[in-house]
């Protein structure tokens, strides 16, 4: 065992776990410090036990420092540099690496990062079914919910690593090395957390930075004017970037086209459809840009048009994610429970050409609401308003289409559907986070679905009888 290195890894949710399994791969001795240690699982604390490594409140990793020679902290996303740990590590300088970097340093395949304010889950998943078909042993890890430690702790590290990264990640990622990035796009989002727009756009923009000398960046044309407010221009110049909606001589460029996704080059004049939209499982203009973003990634990576048309057309849409659930009387239920913010819940609306009840609310992050009740004016039929911001919705949303205060998921799907006619849509796409009625979207979007199943199957009285 290592005697030159001792961590304190601070928080223990799905980042801080795959920290430990690759400290412990390591040999590398840590003290896990959680603000409530009484919430690790028994088998966790078993394990922490056998590895051996300590484990306890905030105070309890201070006073672990104060006590040992510690190397570093490994931070999990989301803790606020305020931190009390982060604080005294700063005071004694000590390191602190975001979970994301220390793991990267590990790493010797291709690194694509995918970073933006909405599509990084789908983007990073179509990456992925791309570079599988292209012949790769290709992984997905970071804010999907699988930690970037957890794979290097595997035996066998991926060929090439699809990294959705967040704004919370990037805040720590100084050492970070990627070969290519990708940002979705910006739109206003985690308004609570960032003082401006300006701020949220330039923690978005730090991703550049973090790409490898020639390596590709990836963005669309609509958001250039503001990711070059917020780095200089050699940050470009150094990089290969393709933006996308903006069609250069001698470039070949993926696009959304009205038959599907296709590559485009002026100068040879061509237009080779590569993916027709009836053999994409993708729902939206919105996704399809996600599968376009995907395939000129793994085109900069090296695999054939081929590869991409097979890669975009074997993927499934993911759960949560402009989902159909199924329909009942002609009423189709959709759900996209991962419309977290208004541009989400804008784009969810804009697929369908009208008769939509949707359903809203949660925790408002305090976007603009303007761009949403435009759509839900030219749109929705009749507007469901759940959780916290129920009375901010309403207020905001009055005379744009009838609402209903509901109170609680149940509530707003039944009076959905007892509202609608054959033809209509039932949507879930709240525009907010969901922590105050649940305990993340996934969760959110399971209860809609387990409520929009049970109407499909009979088990509540038709609307239409």
């Amino acid at each position: 065992m290592s005697t030159r290195e001792l961590f304190i890894i601070l928080g223990y949710g799905i980042s801080g776990k795959g920290a430990a399994r690759l400290l412990a791969k390591q040999g590398i001795p840590f003290f896990v410090s959680d603000r409530a240690p009484d919430s690790i699982s028994p088998a966790e604390k078993q394990w922490l036990d056998s590895v051996p490594a300590g484990y306890g409140d905030e105070p309890s990793a201070i006073r672990f420092m104060k006590d040992n020679d510690v190397t570093g902290v490994i931070l999990s996303p989301g803790i606020a540099a305020s931190n009390p740990v982060i604080t005294y590590a700063a005071q004694k300088n000590i390191m602190v690496y975001g979970e994301l970097e220390y793991a990267l340093r590990q790493y010797k395949g291709t690194a694509i990062g995918i970073t933006g304010t909405n599509g990084k889950s789908t983007t990073v998943q179509v990456l992925k079914s791309i570079l599988c078909a292209h012949g790769c042993f290709a992984e997905v890890a970071g804010n999907i919910g699988v930690a970037v430690s957890a794979i290097m702790a595997e035996p066998v590290q991926p060929d090439v690593l699809a990294i959705e990264i967040s704004s919370f990640q990037l805040e720590y990622s100084s050492r970070i090395q990627l070969d290519g990035a990708i940002v979705t796009n910006i739109t206003a989002d985690h308004c609570d957390r960032y003082a401006t727009f300006a701020d949220y756009a330039a923690t978005k923009s730090i991703i550049l930075e973090r790409i490898k000398e020639n390596g590709f960046f990836i963005a669309h044309v609509r958001d250039m004017a503001l990711l070059k407010s917020s780095q200089p221009e050699e940050e470009f110049a150094r990089r290969n970037c393709v933006w996308i909606g903006q069609h250069r001589p001698k470039q070949e460029v993926l696009a959304v086209a009205e038959d599907g996704i296709r590559l485009v080059c002026p100068s040879l004049g061509t237009s080779e459809l590569i993916a027709a939209r009836d053999t994409i499982d993708l729902k939206g203009d919105h996704m399809l840009e996600n599968a376009v973003m995907a395939g000129q990634a793994a085109l900069l990576y090296g695999a054939g048009k081929m590869s991409v048309a097979k890669g975009i057309q074997q993927f499934r849409g993911l759960e949560h994610r402009m989902e159909y659930v199924g329909s009942r009387d002609g009423i189709g239920f959709y759900n996209d429970s991962k419309a977290t913010n208004i541009d989400a819940a804008v784009k969810a609306l804009s697929f369908f050409r009208g008769n939509v009840h949707i359903i809203l609310g949660g925790l408002d992050k305090g976007s603009d609401l303007s761009p949403l009740q435009k759509e839900i004016k030219k749109r929705a039929v009749s507007v469901m308003l759940i959780g916290d911001s129920s009375d901010y919705y309403e207020k905001a949303f009055k005379g744009s289409a009838p609402l209903k205060r509901c109170v609680s998921m149940e509530d707003a799907v039944h009076s959905a559907f007892k509202n609608a006619k054959t033809g209509d849509i039932v949507l879930l796409a709240p525009a907010c986070a969901s922590f105050d009625m649940y305990d993340n979207f996934e969760h959110r979007g399971k209860h809609f679905k387990s409520i929009a199943n049970a109407i499909i199957r009979n088990e509540i009285v038709s609307n239409n009888t």
